[in-house]
């Protein structure tokens, strides 16, 4: 009888060690979708999403990761009332903005627009947040700047027109047909040829001023020797060769210097930060040990 009872246990146990190592059951594929009927799965889609995404949504992963101990090191904690200032900074751009409710409906607008979740858009004015706080004690806007830019916004600027084409000798008979030519002539001739992007408006640029650095020099020389009317070319341009027409000339606006020196100081910084930004971004990015399993996330990731 003993020797029987212990047989059963031994059995019983053996029972028991066999049902344990059995594998858990493999679960049924995820379902995303149908297709006339029949079950599309995350497996059918994974190596193309990861193709066309996978690398943008590891890279923002990777980059959370990596600001997120940087700002642990640094005690630098993220409020929502930082977060709803950056929204109000991402919507200022397309104009003066100071409501938070108001900013908060329009970045919802725009991330549905783009097909961004509100899990994704947090995450990503989250890091623009750390990458901002950061970077902000390191921005410094000199004086110099700030005057150079008052220079370009409120002193003496020039209303023109070009006409940008792809060789030499094209601009150079353009300029022949309408050096003399009126200036409804020029705007035709302006949509008609041209490659730059005013060719939507007729050639009409924004007002230069002759002290803009963001202007190709030699377009803001050759207008500078002109007079209201007359067109200067050919003028080689980084995209082609450009034939000018200087429509006006614009006087200074009277706004000194210190009027504008606050709202300026804060565009300067502003763009200093993102530059800034970008920078640290894509420096934490290189710093970052990242080892894709996935092969379709792998070439991704190897190619973005």
């Amino acid at each position: 009888m003993r020797a029987a009872g212990i047989l059963l246990l031994t059995l019983l146990t053996s029972c028991t060690t066999s049902a344990d190592r059995a594998p858990a059951p493999t679960p049924p594929p995820r379902v995303l979708a149908l297709v006339n009927g029949t079950p599309l799965t995350l497996d059918d889609l994974s190596p193309a999403l990861l193709d066309a995404a996978g690398a943008s949504i590891l890279r923002e992963h990777v980059l959370n990761q990596m600001l997120s101990a940087r700002c642990q090191a640094a005690s630098i904690v993220i409020t929502p009332a930082l977060l709803d200032a950056e929204r109000l900074a991402l919507v200022q751009t397309a104009g003066p903005i100071d409501d938070p409710a108001q900013a908060r409906a329009l970045t919802d607008r725009l991330a549905r627009e783009r097909g961004l979740s509100d899990a994704r858009l947090t995450t990503l004015l989250r890091q623009n947040v750390m990458l901002r706080a950061l970077v902000a004690p390191t921005v410094d806007v000199p004086p110099s700047a700030v005057a150079a830019l008052h220079q370009v916004r409120h002193g003496p600027r020039m209303q023109a027109s070009v006409i940008v084409v792809p060789s030499a000798n094209r601009a150079a008979e353009l300029f022949a047909q309408l050096r003399d030519a009126d200036d409804a002539a020029f705007n035709a001739a302006a949509r008609q040829h041209s490659i730059d992007a005013s060719a939507t408006t007729a050639g009409a640029l924004p007002l230069i001023s002759p002290t803009d650095s963001g202007v190709p020099l030699a377009l803001r020389q050759a207008l500078g020797t002109l007079t209201p009317g007359q067109t200067a070319g050919p003028i080689l341009l980084p995209d082609g060769y450009a034939i000018a027409r200087l429509t006006s000339l614009i006087p200074p606006t009277g706004t000194t210097l210190a009027q504008a020196r606050e709202p300026l100081t804060r565009e300067l910084r502003a763009r200093l930060e993102r530059q800034a930004m970008d920078q640290l971004a894509m420096k934490l990015l290189d710093q970052a040990q990242v080892t894709p399993i996935d092969p379709a996330l792998g070439r991704a990731w190897q190619t973005r």
